[in-house]
């Protein structure tokens, strides 16, 4: 996976840059074959805004986020993304359940006195 940090109207420090790729490290799961991941920040006034871009094999995901604080602001926008992603897995998932119709009940023990 390979992970883009970019900003723009400030400097990119590398605690910065070491923070998010981390947590995109983490917060993502492998078994989805995501390709890259773009991060853009930027300093608007006194306000942070944060853009995620993830690249899967055949999904695209984008999420963004403001705050006055630039970890809360990617946080927000890492937690955005990451629920993109979940949605699209147990939607995946679901696919692949048996309508209730089609399960078999398992039958009652009687009661023994």
């Amino acid at each position: 996976m390979k992970i883009i940090t970019t900003s723009k109207h400030f400097d990119l420090t590398e605690a910065i840059r070491l923070y998010t790729e981390e947590k995109i490290a983490t917060a993502l799961p492998e078994s989805l074959k995501i390709s890259s991941v773009r991060t853009t920040m930027d300093l608007e006034k006194n306000r942070f805004r944060t853009d995620i871009q993830i690249l899967a094999k055949h999904h695209d995901f984008s999420a963004n986020a403001e705050d006055f604080d630039l970890y809360k602001s990617f946080d927000a926008a890492l937690a955005k993304a990451v629920a993109q992603v979940v949605k699209l897995i147990d939607k995946v998932q679901d696919h692949q359940h048996t309508p209730l119709r089609d399960a078999t009940a398992a039958p009652e023990a009687p009661a023994q006195q």
